[in-house]
């Protein structure tokens, strides 16, 4: 699960779900602006990083200290900058504004850079942004109902992690 820093009660939100957890669940934090914000929330727990951009700083705070980073990236050089840095994959934001088409381009320019599609997938484009290439993909809205959310009602976010799931899968046999 990922808690994006631009949201209020981030830190927060990331050391109690970092404790209630305790470990059966990878926390991390997202929307990571700089090393010192990185810093700060491995500090509470955060076991990964996610960025919007290709900071050095914020990949090597991570790394420095054996926690993964997914910094995002669009252009083909950001994507290779990323790489070089040493993030293990990169985040291909936003997804949808190439779509999987763009995706595969960048794969074949690029073809061992394992990149994750984040940013607009939805169980309609997520088996195309696999046949693209994709190593992964980062769902927000197309997963979580924040007002079934709100009013505990979680059986959906289960019922769309399970649909994800089986096109991932189907992908993969195919």
């Amino acid at each position: 699960m990922e808690v994006t820093l631009n949201t209020p009660d981030a830190l927060r939100s990331i050391a109690a779900l970092c404790r209630h957890f305790d470990g059966r669940m990878q926390v991390g934090a997202g929307t990571v602006l700089s090393a010192n914000e990185a810093r700060k929330a491995m500090a509470l727990g955060a076991s990964f990083l996610v960025a919007p951009d290709v900071d050095p700083a914020v990949i090597r705070a991570g790394l420095d200290v054996g926690v993964p980073v997914l910094p995002g990236a669009f252009t083909p050089s950001e994507i290779w900058v990323a790489y070089r840095t040493g993030a293990p994959m990169v985040k291909l934001f936003p997804a949808t504004r190439g779509g999987p088409a763009y995706l595969r381009q960048v794969q074949v320019v690029a073809p061992r850079l394992p990149l994750v599609a984040v940013g607009g997938v939805t169980l309609a484009n997520v088996a195309d942004f696999f046949a693209a290439g994709a190593a992964a993909v980062g769902l927000g809205s197309a997963l979580v109902d924040r007002d079934a959310v709100k009013q505990g009602e979680f059986s959906a976010i289960t019922d769309r992690a399970k649909a994800f799931v089986d096109v991932y899968k189907g992908s993969r046999t195919s």
